[in-house]
């Protein structure tokens, strides 16, 4: 009888096509043409939410520069900019005030860095107002973070947007009327990078989860059944979460992690990254740096019969491919996944 955890194979295993040079070739090009055409039709889309996310931008970027003047005003007090800012992150579910602070900077300052450069334990309403949210409890209070937090974002001012802030002496206008003109400039302008970084942000996030969801109906159709996300640390550990003909959704083996991680009827393991690329650099670290390492490190955890393949969208060098594959890499493409369904189908 064969065990349900482990693999016993009478025929050489069947695996997952290699591609020739020619087909890569063939393939990077129509997975660039559709790239192009998607791009093309979001377009107009694209527009439209930059109509209706554009003027929240605006009113986020205000208030976070009235914020940052006020406290310039008050020669960063301590007391002031815990009020200030504490008001400017109140009834802020979006978070946009809270970015909108982050983007007067140049370039944007990220969470991170505010947190690392402010020496900060987080940049949360609850940090910047420095109050207990249990007075039986001798709290450690930084009553000075939100000050620090000013003064790094008023240290990266720019002069291209905030001459009257930056440069006192080259900014000689005292015309009431061109100030405010160059502070709407500084307002718009830093509203629309925000826009920018939003719409870049959207398509990176929505590339992918379109090709986890392609995946995912391969999948369903071939009546796998999908189990709960866990952290698995070990082979065993691997063996004996899975069932044959089940799978899981961005699971971490071994502090790796992997898109789809998944039981074939045979028994052995196939895990899959899925992968958008928007240019031939990015598709470098896409691919070779991230799921090379990613298959390697998951074949040791897991087994020498397990795979690794890659679920691509977008452009990438065939060059680039072609080395992932000689790496061991499976590839797989998202204008047709049919290879995809085929082989799980076969692995029996």
């Amino acid at each position: 009888m064969i065990s349900k955890n482990r693999s016993a194979y009478f025929n050489e295993p069947v695996k997952p096509k290699i591609w020739s040079e020619a087909e890569i070739w063939d393939d990077a090009g129509k997975s660039k043409s559709e790239l192009v055409a998607r791009r093309n039709k979001q377009m107009q889309s694209e527009l439209d939410v930059l109509a209706g996310r554009y003027p929240n931008n605006v009113a986020a970027v205000r208030a976070a520069l009235d914020c940052l003047e006020s406290c310039r005003l008050k020669k960063f007090d301590s007391g002031f900019c815990r009020e200030a800012l504490g008001k400017l992150l109140s009834h802020d579910k979006s978070l946009l005030k809270q970015k909108a602070l982050c983007y007067l900077a140049y370039p944007p300052i990220s969470r991170d860095d505010l947190e690392a450069m402010a020496k900060i334990a987080s940049y949360t309403k609850k940090t910047v107002i420095a109050k207990s949210n249990n007075e039986d409890v001798d709290e450690l209070l930084d009553l000075d973070a939100a000050k620090r937090i000013i003064e790094v974002v008023n240290g990266c001012l720019d002069v291209v947007r905030f001459p009257w802030l930056v440069d006192h002496e080259g900014y000689a206008s005292q015309d009431t009327e061109e100030l405010e003109s160059a502070r709407q400039f500084a307002i718009r302008s830093t509203a629309l990078l925000m826009s920018t970084r939003q719409t870049e942000s959207k398509r990176r996030s929505n590339e992918k989860k379109e090709l986890e969801s392609q995946v995912e109906a391969i999948l369903t159709q071939l009546a796998f059944s999908k189990i709960p996300t866990k952290r698995l640390e070990a082979s065993g550990d691997v063996h004996d979460a899975f069932e044959r003909g089940q799978y899981m959704k961005e699971c971490t083996v071994s502090k790796e992690n992997t898109d789809y991680l998944i039981r074939l009827w045979d028994g052995r393991f196939l895990f899959i990254e899925c992968k958008a690329s928007n240019s031939e650099i990015n598709s470098r670290k896409r691919l070779n740096k991230e799921v090379v390492k990613v298959a390697q490190k998951l074949t040791n955890v897991i087994g020498v019969s397990s795979l690794g393949a890659c679920a691509m969208r977008g452009i990438f060098k065939p060059d680039y491919v072609s080395q992932a594959q000689s790496q061991g890499v499976f590839i797989f493409w998202a204008h047709n996944l049919i290879p995809l369904s085929d082989f799980i189908n076969s692995a029996r």
